[in-house]
């Protein structure tokens, strides 16, 4: 049986150039809504004050904060028992 050596950051998010990839979502959410509504200039300086205030409620949270969020208000499952975030009180 031969030793497979398992990556140290295998289950952290995607990486483009030295930002994660939800910290490039926001400079793309804010690049977009510029160019439509042709306020390219301060929307993308916006985007990265928002970026370093995400980047920095996220470092002192746990690892997946975002998913946890995006459940609380009720826009993804958390698994198959916790499948509504907007339900506070599960009752069996």
């Amino acid at each position: 049986m031969q030793e497979v050596p398992i990556p140290r950051y295998v289950d952290s998010q995607p990486q483009f150039l030295f930002w994660e990839i939800d910290e490039v979502a926001i400079v793309a959410v804010c690049m977009g809504v510029g160019i439509i509504f042709e306020i390219l200039g301060p929307l993308l300086l916006a985007s990265f004050v928002l970026t370093w205030q995400f980047r920095k409620y996220k470092m002192a949270r746990m690892e997946g904060v975002l998913h946890h969020i995006c459940f609380w208000i009720g826009l993804t499952a958390l698994s198959r028992k916790f499948a509504n975030g907007l339900e506070r009180e599960i009752v069996e």
